[in-house]
């Protein structure tokens, strides 16, 4: 409702320490939930090396299993704590947005409580908190994703770092290339909005 703006990176970063340790415990959560992906494969690696040695006795191989299904429970007992603690991360964020606005609209004189339409004020109170919600909870998402792709990257390069590079150069020039055309495009459609419009003909 106010006319003063605020950046997003200001405002993201506004969120995330409003209730920080709530933040934190979100990102802890989702970060374990995506490597816990990985633990599947490092169990195989195991059994797969096992095998290779000779040493695939019946402890081995109950250690194994057992390693498999503790991946699994530990898989699911993360996500499980991520979600509920991610649901409260999204309504304290949109309830502490939506109270600062009528805060705002209530300070105003009666006349001027709204600088639009009480539709787009609700328009406002509903979808952009929504929208804003879901922006300051993604992030949550990329701090996790970035952790694990790295720790995926370390543990493929620490099997062959020759596959890892096949596999990670092209799809970073791939990003890198998507990246690029998404920032062309959005600077020719901002220049195209800013050119004025052709008179009509006489």
């Amino acid at each position: 409702m106010s006319s003063q703006s605020l950046g997003t990176g200001r405002f993201l970063w506004h969120m995330a320490t409003f209730r920080p340790w709530i933040y934190f415990t979100d990102n802890v959560l989702w970060t374990a939930v995506y490597c816990a992906r990985l633990l599947p494969g490092l169990v195989a690696q195991q059994g797969f090396d096992a095998l290779q040695k000779g040493t695939a006795d019946p402890p081995t191989i109950a250690w194994i299993s057992a390693a498999f299904v503790g991946s699994g429970i530990a898989g699911a007992v993360a996500e499980t704590a991520g979600m509920s603690i991610d649901v409260f991360f999204r309504f304290s964020v949109s309830a502490v947005l939506q109270r600062n606005m009528l805060a705002e609209i209530l300070r105003r004189p009666g006349a001027r409580a709204l600088d639009r339409s009480p539709g787009e004020a609700m328009s406002v109170l509903r979808d952009d908190v929504e929208h804003a919600e879901n922006g300051s909870d993604w992030t949550v998402d990329m701090i996790s994703l970035t952790i694990f792709a790295a720790a995926a990257m370390w543990i493929l390069a620490s099997v062959n770092a020759t596959i890892t590079i096949f596999v990670f150069v092209p799809l970073v020039a791939i990003v890198a290339v998507i990246l690029f055309l998404v920032f062309f495009l959005w600077r020719r459609r901002k220049k195209e909005d800013e050119e004025p419009e052709a008179p009509p003909p006489p």
